[in-house]
């Protein structure tokens, strides 16, 4: 049910975004793939939108998380980068980036 799976991924990204703690608990219950896998497949404007703000979430605040638990979201990012329309889904797109690349050296060169 897609409204299921929109309230899910809402839920999810509002616990990603309140601390680092909640953030790296969701990474660690396996958010990620089934995320990246709804944001390679999803055409409505809404989920995307939904889908992509999580993503920004999962990658925000200090310290940063795990390389290894964002680093697929790479290609996902350059994808929406390089194909999305829409400026909410760009934004989110590249405040995801901006604070992938605000953890350090190493992170701005695997982008």
């Amino acid at each position: 049910n897609e409204e299921v799976q929109a309230q899910a991924v809402w839920v999810l990204g509002n616990i990603a975004g309140d601390s680092v703690d909640f953030r790296d608990a969701v990474l660690e219950a396996g958010v990620m793939d089934p995320l990246l896998a709804l944001l390679r497949s999803t055409e409505k404007l809404s989920a995307l939108r939904n889908e992509a703000w999580c993503l920004s979430n999962l990658c925000r605040h200090h310290p940063p998380p795990e390389f290894d638990a964002v680093a697929p979201a790479i290609p996902v990012l350059a994808h929406l980068l390089s194909t999305a329309e829409d400026d909410e889904v760009l934004a989110d797109a590249c405040w995801a980036l901006c604070y992938f690349a605000d953890a350090g050296h190493d992170r701005i060169q695997a982008l």
